[in-house]
């Protein structure tokens, strides 16, 4: 440890040290580490809703191409 390396004990070392930028970049790192989640998160619900539109889109063209084709063979007949 650096106290040893120093020779002098680990409250000598750190006794006139001021741990308040410390402290605050600590709170900025879990609030970077929320934003992160919370994008994620909205990612996530972003992705699902793509999903699910285009599972909807799938089944509109479906039905509209079978609406057409009973419209051309009504048409023909």
């Amino acid at each position: 440890m650096l106290s040893d390396y120093f020779n002098i004990t680990l409250d000598e070392l750190v006794k006139n040290i001021d741990v308040q930028d410390v402290r605050e970049r600590n709170l900025t790192d879990e609030k970077i580490s929320s934003i992160f989640s919370d994008v994620e998160r909205v990612k996530n619900i972003c992705s699902d809703i793509i999903k699910y539109l285009s599972i909807l889109g799938y089944f509109i063209l479906g039905f509209t191409s079978i609406v057409f084709v009973i419209a051309i063979i009504r048409k023909i007949l």
